[in-house]
């Protein structure tokens, strides 16, 4: 994150949030590829890619039909350094929010010449507390009858996200990833 907000017309806001000329609507591709990170957000993106590990960003203004850029404001290529061996990196981030809700999440990623092991987790846990109140009123041949009813509840609210992958880079140009991936959400209301 620190890096892209050095590119000129770029700008990255205090939740890492990356916008390009105004617009935050930008693509973010690591060696030309989309993320593994699929469905995660372009600051989650940039959070889990160290610095050091970074050898140039290409910021692509115009993109090309190749790239699919129809609504895209543009797009941001970060190249990695190639054969890195024996690099471990990481990040974890823990937030709480008021009215119990939590969540986290922990990214590892360690490098060998050939190979690229990743894993990540992330969960978050919410409880949100509710309360109501009715009056109804049925008219039914002129007879008159009222029911008055309070509600109150709980709904909680959770989900757990787990990441397990190997890229092989045969060479500068290829790499060939597998990945599992298990989710659990569940809600539960009382």
């Amino acid at each position: 994150v620190d890096v892209v907000s050095n590119i000129p017309s770029v700008t990255v806001d205090l939740d890492g949030n990356v916008s390009f000329r105004g617009n935050q609507n930008i693509t973010v591709l690591v060696d030309g590829k989309p993320s593994i990170l699929v469905g995660a957000s372009n600051s989650d993106i940039l959070n889990s890619i160290p610095a050091s590990s970074i050898e140039s960003i290409e910021l692509v203004t115009n993109p090309s039909a190749r790239y699919d850029p129809d609504g895209t404001s543009g797009i941001l290529n970060i190249i990695l350094k190639k054969r890195i061996d024996g690099s471990l990196n990481g990040s974890v981030s823990l937030n709480v929010g008021t009215r119990d809700k939590y969540n986290g999440s922990i990214n590892l990623n360690y490098r060998t010449p050939y190979l690229n092991f990743f894993t990540s987790y992330d969960s978050r846990i919410a409880r949100n507390e509710n309360e109501g109140n009715s009056l109804r009123t049925n008219n039914i041949n002129n007879s008159l009858s009222y029911l008055s009813t309070v509600n109150r509840g709980l709904f909680k609210l959770s989900s757990h996200n787990i990441n397990l992958g190997v890229d092989y880079l045969y060479d500068d140009f290829n790499t060939f990833t597998i990945v599992y991936r298990y989710r659990n959400f569940g809600p539960n209301s009382n």
